[in-house]
């Protein structure tokens, strides 16, 4: 089975309070995350993460959370694991001591051929988007059988996405990874009509 996950930001103890997250702290949050993406996933299946797997700034300033601690929480989850970065993943992406060989592939952008459609995995959907202070049109657009699978807005959803697309972000997932079969089948994440 193929799975989709996105923006758990791991550590991250601002991420509870930024987007009122049902958390007391950041290890309730770290184990409930762990416990829940489990519970979900086997090793024998493939989770797609699409950015933001661990941050807190000040914590990465101070030496006190390294590209190892990043190893440690990915080495916990089930699955074979594919990374799409985010705009928090470069620290410890750019790290000798991170281990890049826990994912089978690491990338900017990624494309799936399911059920007739293509579906464009990535962590930022602004390129798809019109502009939120401009107006001005989408960089990029979808083509027929096109769908656009996103993380990064957490829960600040646009009211009315104009491409088909789905976001995958935690709190809009229940705090678990979302099947491709409920993708498909419009019941998981946030997503537009397609």
């Amino acid at each position: 089975m193929i799975y989709f996950y996105s923006d758990p930001h791991f550590y991250h103890e601002n991420i509870i309070r930024l987007a009122d997250r049902p958390f007391d702290g950041i290890q309730q949050m770290d184990h409930r995350l762990v416990e829940l993406y489990n519970d979900m996933v086997t090793d024998s299946d493939e989770v797609y993460f699409l950015g933001d797997l661990a941050f807190h700034r000040r914590r990465i300033r101070q030496g006190t959370l390294t590209p190892r601690d990043v190893n440690k929480v990915i080495k916990k989850l089930k699955g074979r694991k594919h990374l799409i970065a985010g705009n928090h993943d470069s620290w410890f992406l750019e790290s000798p001591d991170f281990d890049r060989g826990l994912f089978l592939s690491i990338g900017q952008e990624e494309r799936l051929e399911a059920d007739g459609r293509t579906l464009i995995l990535l962590h930022d959907p602004a390129p798809f988007l019109p502009d939120p202070a401009t107006g001005e049109a989408p960089q990029r657009s979808l083509g027929p059988g096109e769908m656009l699978i996103y993380g990064h807005v957490h829960n600040n959803l646009p009211e009315e996405p104009p491409v088909p697309s789905c976001c995958v972000c935690v709190e809009v997932t229940s705090y678990s990874p979302v099947s491709l079969e409920a993708v498909l089948r419009g019941e998981a994440g946030w997503q537009s009509p397609s």
